[in-house]
């Protein structure tokens, strides 16, 4: 039987804030957010600068689900995992300067 359990925790003891996902979508994450941590470049996963505040990054999970990060230097901290539906609401919520942690 899958461990399910333990892939959600991995988010929370960084700080992740996560919405309710397939597994598949928690192991692909675990397994970006371990490349970024051991010194991957973001755009080595797919990560692109938000245009509205270039210290802000969206790592793409799939078509379907994304990542938000922060930038500070050349450390990427992970915030928020969501569906691409939600992305787009937080986008459209955002106060100025950008999506908020």
């Amino acid at each position: 039987m899958p461990r399910k359990y333990c892939i959600p925790k991995f988010f929370a003891r960084r700080g992740i804030s996560c919405d309710q996902l397939p597994e598949h979508v928690y192991r692909r994450a675990k397994e970006i957010i371990e490349k970024l941590e051991d010194g991957a470049h973001f755009q080595s996963v797919d990560g692109k600068r938000m245009d509205f505040d270039k210290s802000k990054v969206s790592i793409p999970i799939g078509r379907r689900y994304r990542m938000f990060a922060y930038l500070q230097g050349k450390k990427v901290t992970i915030t928020h995992l969501t569906t691409h539906e939600n992305y787009n609401h937080l986008l459209k919520r955002r106060p100025r300067g950008g999506l908020s942690k």
